[in-house]
């Protein structure tokens, strides 16, 4: 079960770039091409600049493995790689600081939170 759940913004999309963000939440959401399959939606806050207060984001499987872009994002969260196995409370990386690379999405105008880098705390 989930910590937490944080109700979107919408859908904004930001401008392809590099945001200091916080990390907000991340809930179970529905898999827009794998219906039988679970979803992620994992939320940063922007936290400076012009688009301070919008939310980024970044929609992955609910697996996460060290190939997968759920382990990725779970690895930048936690600046570090987790054990196999491994059980992570995410609830203790809501309010972090990271910087946050957001891109175009493959075949897409969209963008997305590419990938994050825990800031020194």
């Amino acid at each position: 079960m989930l910590e937490s759940i944080t109700f979107g913004n919408g859908g904004v999309s930001l401008p392809e770039g590099t945001y200091y963000g916080e990390f907000v939440a991340v809930d179970k959401t529905e898999n827009k091409f794998q219906a039988d399959k679970g979803a992620l939606r994992w939320d940063w806050k922007v936290t400076q600049g012009e688009f301070a207060g919008k939310i980024m984001s970044r929609t992955t499987g609910d697996k996460p493995g060290p190939d997968n872009a759920c382990g990725r994002i779970l690895i930048g969260l936690l600046g570090k790689t987790p054990a196999a196995n491994e059980t992570i409370n995410i609830k203790a990386c809501v309010g972090r600081k990271y910087i946050c690379q957001v891109a175009k999405a493959k075949d897409s105008t969209t963008t997305r939170v590419e990938s994050v880098t825990l800031l020194p705390q």
